[in-house]
């Protein structure tokens, strides 16, 4: 008895121990979750499109994917840069707020071309279905635009405002910004798909534009060395190995849409249950980052100290997150009028999903942030990318797992 008082008391140690973080961070989670379901509805609402505009699903993980990862980096990078002193208030002029803008945009840009030729090799590799790759490349652009020109304001307000709270802007920044990300992304790329038959006739002209700026642009930053440049240099090899991973997810999708539009609350869900498992990883990641900058955490494959205090808490959210993202999807599904499963099933399949994603995605971030700080990267630059895209690929297949265990696919 008396050891299961201890126990007890040194949970109870740990949750009070544990209250910034898990204050900060469940706030921000539990708004990803309202967002990411919406997003959700979105694909649920607009399945009749997915079908009209074969290889659209196999670019929206991925947009949102590069959406989230190249603005939570930015903010990982914010954030560093709040604890070091380097950054105190927004000013326009300000070198680190310049760099961080105009290399964002960019990469957004990269990455739109990438992942139109991702998506567009894999489809012609796997025999799968597609419109023609400058529509692909057109619809990415465009989508990555729009939504692009919104969410940069929203980082630099969520990053500023979090700052003068004296809140930890690792804690709330990631999941924030990725969850508007999916709700801005999400119909956008719908809005781009639907204004197709406009750009129609322009899409080779738009996209021979577009891979020159590419071409330009690229051509300069691979020959200079500045805090544009370095930004670029560090993020793009990691986005487009992530992009590959998000694409790989869309073929997925894009296989089995028949199937999902014919359950369409699994839609509603996927946003929400992917992007959770990604701001899970990425809150994790972002305070390791920090950590590592800080020497609260020795470059060491040693779970011990800080960083298993880190792990605990990614596993304390999911508990949380994942059964809640399940009832959101049920009722806002209902809401919507969307077909959905039974609420005890979504929130099985959501709860074991999850489990497993965390458990991958942790120990990838984890490995992740050691391996880049020993090599001189800096781990803001990669790690949210890194965790980002893989949990596009993990999450859909710890989903279809346990959809097709469940003998619901």
């Amino acid at each position: 008895m008396p050891q299961n008082a201890e126990k007890t008391e040194g949970f109870i140690d740990y949750l009070y121990h544990s209250r910034k973080i898990l204050k900060e961070s469940s706030l921000a989670l539990f708004i990803t979750i309202i967002t990411s379901v919406l997003a959700g509805i979105f694909l649920g609402g607009f399945r009749e499109t997915l079908l009209l505009v074969p290889g659209l699903i196999i670019l929206i993980p991925g947009t949102i994917s590069m959406r989230g990862t190249i603005l939570g980096a930015m903010g990982s990078r914010l954030g560093s840069a709040f604890h070091l002193g380097l950054l105190k208030k927004f000013k326009l002029s300000d070198k680190l707020v310049l760099a961080n803008t105009f290399s964002t945009f960019l990469l957004s840009l990269y990455l739109s071309v990438i992942l139109a030729v991702y998506a567009e090799i894999l489809a012609q590799l796997l025999g799968i279905n597609s419109i023609s790759f400058f529509s692909l490349l057109t619809i990415s652009f465009f989508g990555s635009m729009l939504s692009m020109g919104i969410l940069i304001f929203l980082t630099f307000a969520v990053a500023f405002q979090a700052y003068s709270k004296g809140w930890d802007i690792d804690n709330i920044h990631a999941p924030l910004v990725a969850s508007f990300g999916d709700l801005v992304t999400v119909p956008s790329m719908f809005v781009a798909a639907m204004l197709l038959p406009v750009f129609e006739p322009y899409t080779l002209y738009i996209s021979i534009a577009i891979l020159f700026v590419v071409g330009i642009t690229l051509g300069h930053f691979l020959k200079t060395e500045t805090m544009y440049e370095k930004i670029i240099k560090q993020s793009i090899i990691v986005l487009s190995f992530g992009a590959i991973l998000s694409t790989s997810a869309g073929i997925i999708l894009q296989h089995y849409i028949e199937a999902l539009v014919a359950i369409p609350s699994i839609l509603v869900l996927l946003p929400a249950f992917i992007g959770e498992g990604g701001n899970i990883g990425s809150i994790f990641a972002s305070r390791i980052a920090t950590h590592l900058h800080l020497g609260l955490v020795k470059p060491k494959f040693e779970i011990k100290g800080e960083a298993e205090k880190e792990i605990s808490h990614t596993y304390l959210f999911a508990i949380i997150v994942f059964p809640i993202i399940a009832v959101t999807t049920y009722y806002l599904s209902k809401f919507a009028g969307i077909m959905s499963l039974h609420p005890i099933t979504l929130i099985l399949i959501s709860l074991a999903g999850g489990a497993i994603l965390t458990t991958l995605v942790t120990f990838l971030a984890f490995g992740s942030s050691i391996i880049s700080f020993k090599h001189g990267i800096d781990p803001d630059n990669v790690l949210i990318p890194i965790v980002a895209s893989s949990a596009d690929i993990l999450g859909v297949v710890c989903l279809f797992v346990v959809l097709f265990v469940l003998g619901i696919l």
